[in-house]
């Protein structure tokens, strides 16, 4: 019995190659001519992970039959998909989304995901800000701790104050972010540092040492981490053992994402590009994107974020000129 489907990947032949380059076409400039087809079936469902932490694995793809809910989620990502094909990106790739939902639900997870093997969510952050959507610099907007703002939103109890969350408990940034990205992950209190979190933190301290010149701590106990945050962020005492969390927490964050890109795109024809907890539009846009995001991330989490633009704009001191 034949079965349906598309072959993943093709080798061309030496003589077709020959023949490409007599027009011209080679290697260095083959997305100028052929542009990959967006994903066919862009709308994914997985069953629920097993087990926590680094010995996590990952739910299986589940079949699942269209519903008017389904076909509506479809569509929109088929609408963003075929915009953004004809939007002209350099300096990163990208061949369409995917949505992917999660514990076997249509409220669980539902992040977007660039389809590709070099595709621009992969690149490292300053390699991102040199893209340009039709010769024109790009922004990254960000909402700062999404998800501790979201996790406070869901417990009535939102965090108030237009300072970076994340700097308020005086640790180290990204030992607060990773605490908390760990704990949600794993719907508890991180008591103990995972291997994985112990290297990348020393992978992180040569980083700073490279672009700073000092020298970073060693990694404080997870479980002194966990004092600090919990006095700094009281709400978080009701973290306890909920194994879908990160889930419900990626949805609201996904909702917001999704709801701005489909409001550039829909009223404004701003293309932009989706981001865990933001997205990449155009500079000449950052502004009128800012307030979409702000309005959107209102309408589905209740409260208001805090915005960063990156790269900003540098300054220009009078004792420069």
């Amino acid at each position: 019995m034949a079965l349906l489907g598309r072959a993943s990947r093709f080798s061309a032949t030496g003589k077709l190659l020959r023949l490409a380059g007599q027009y011209g076409i080679g290697s260095d400039n083959v997305p100028e001519h052929f542009a990959p087809e967006p994903p066919m079936f862009p709308l994914v469902l997985k069953d629920y992970a097993g087990g926590r932490g680094p010995k996590k694995l990952k739910g299986r793809r589940i079949n699942f039959k269209h519903t008017a809910e389904t076909r509506r989620l479809e569509e929109d990502i088929r609408s963003l998909n075929q915009f953004l094909a004809g939007v002209k990106l350099t300096g990163g790739e990208h061949e369409g989304y995917i949505r992917v939902f999660n514990n076997n639900s249509w409220k669980a997870g539902g992040r977007l995901y660039s389809v590709g093997g070099h595709n621009y969510q992969h690149m490292p952050e300053n390699e991102r800000h040199k893209m340009t959507i039709y010769g024109e610099p790009v922004v990254e907007i960000d909402i700062k701790a999404s998800q501790l703002t979201i996790f406070h939103a869901m417990t009535d109890e939102p965090l108030e104050g237009s300072s970076d969350p994340y700097a308020r408990a005086g640790l180290d940034r990204w030992v607060a972010k990773k605490w908390v990205v760990i704990s949600f992950g794993n719907g508890a209190r991180t008591m103990k540092w995972p291997d994985e979190a112990v290297e990348d933190y020393e992978q992180h301290r040569r980083e700073h040492k490279k672009e700073t010149g000092n020298e970073l701590p060693d990694l404080p106990k997870a479980k002194d981490v966990a004092q600090t945050m919990l006095e700094t962020f009281p709400a978080l005492k009701e973290l306890g053992y909920n194994l879908t969390l990160w889930a419900a927490l990626q949805f609201l964050e996904a909702e917001a994402v999704i709801g701005t890109m489909l409001l550039l795109m829909r009223t404004h024809a701003v293309p932009s590009l989706s981001m865990d907890d933001g997205i990449i539009v155009p500079k000449s846009k950052a502004d009128l994107a800012q307030g979409i995001l702000k309005e959107q991330f209102r309408r589905v989490v209740g409260v208001e974020p805090i915005l960063t633009v990156e790269p900003q704009e540098p300054r220009v001191y009078a004792t420069d000129l």
